[in-house]
């Protein structure tokens, strides 16, 4: 049976990857869309295979973009992927992981 799934982007998802594309684009130009194309890219391969990826909690996954150091918090409820972030790997994944546990 092949499942399609939807990708749905939380709030706060999309808050971070708004302030993360203007981040880049304000160090050098053209560098906010580049981030932004990986990312779409990597909904694309989580799309493709969405348990594929690490389990780090529950039925909290996440995927690591591809030349940018960001990871993406997803959950799947088939059919539909649910975004929960988009972060940097800098702050501290314990912390995120508890942040976006019940989103």
């Amino acid at each position: 049976m092949i499942i399609i799934y939807n990708i749905e982007i939380s709030k706060d998802a999309e808050k971070d990857i708004i302030n993360s594309v203007d981040f880049y684009e304000q160090r050098q130009k053209e560098l906010g869309k580049r981030f932004f194309r990986k990312i779409l890219k990597s909904f694309d391969v989580i799309l493709l295979n969405p348990y594929a990826h690490q389990k780090i909690d529950n039925n909290l996954r996440k995927y690591t973009v591809e030349k940018f150091p960001f990871i993406i918090l997803y959950r799947i409820a088939t059919p539909n992927i649910r975004i929960i972030a988009v972060f940097h790997t800098s702050r501290n994944p314990e912390t995120i992981k508890t942040d976006y546990k019940t989103k």
